[in-house]
């Protein structure tokens, strides 16, 4: 998991964002295509943090007949819909649905949506750097059912690297949290942050378990003085 090569990343504006689940029949595509469009519209940076297709093959957790289109049709999609900004794109990760048919026959859809568009591929995370910030990305594991789950996922990304913005996606649900840290430079403010999903709550997994609802949507990071959050 090495830092980047070209590492010096520049931006006033980083978009996170990942969980699509394109192919589920609760996918907000307004959501969806109104995020992208405003992606483009800022050039900002934007960092996948894995998902992006639901993924639903024979013998895995999620129902195929959730799905309205097969894998390949929700990788030529999401294809599609990332090829006006692919110029922006960071990275892509892999997300837990792509390691579905990676497991079962060797292939991560992620990998070739990264491939297809030109674009580096992050596997399940990744240390790089943007304005001179380090930031450790990963699609991420676990968050159980309650707020102080997610939090306590997303914060132990602290224990596998060391940077200072920690990026995540996977819950569900934007979380941002900050802590303050003393380095040889000073007081530093490290940021904890996610991304939301793109799946509506009605009738969603989430509905089902009896899960609170989660914010929806990317994150947007903006750089001045340190980076901070805007939802």
């Amino acid at each position: 998991m090495p830092i980047m090569k070209s590492s010096n990343y520049s931006a006033s504006n980083l978009l996170a964002i990942g969980d699509w689940h394109i192919g589920h029949q609760s996918l907000d595509y307004a959501l969806l295509k109104a995020d992208l469009a405003y992606a483009k519209k800022k050039r900002a940076k934007v960092i996948i943090l894995g998902d992006l297709i639901e993924n639903a093959i024979p013998n895995c957790a999620s129902s195929q007949f959730e799905s309205n289109m097969h894998p390949e049709e929700q990788m030529e999609l999401a294809i599609e819909l990332l090829r006006p900004i692919r110029t922006q794109i960071v990275g892509i990760h892999s997300g837990n649905h792509s390691y579905r048919t990676l497991k079962a026959a060797g292939i991560d859809p992620e990998k070739i949506i990264a491939k297809e568009l030109g674009v580096p591929f992050f596997g399940s995370q990744h240390l790089w750097k943007l304005n001179g910030y380090t930031i450790y990305s990963a699609h991420g594991v676990g968050g159980g059912t309650t707020p102080t789950g997610r939090l306590n996922a997303l914060l132990k990304l602290s224990k596998l690297a060391t940077a200072e913005i920690y990026l995540m996606g996977h819950i569900h649900s934007r979380i941002v949290h900050k802590e303050m840290k003393i380095t040889p430079q000073g007081e530093r403010t490290i940021l904890f942050a996610t991304c939301g999903s793109y799946l509506k709550y009605d009738e969603s997994y989430a509905s089902r378990m009896l899960l609170a609802p989660g914010k929806m949507g990317m994150c947007e990071i903006t750089f001045g003085t340190e980076p901070y959050v805007i939802f």
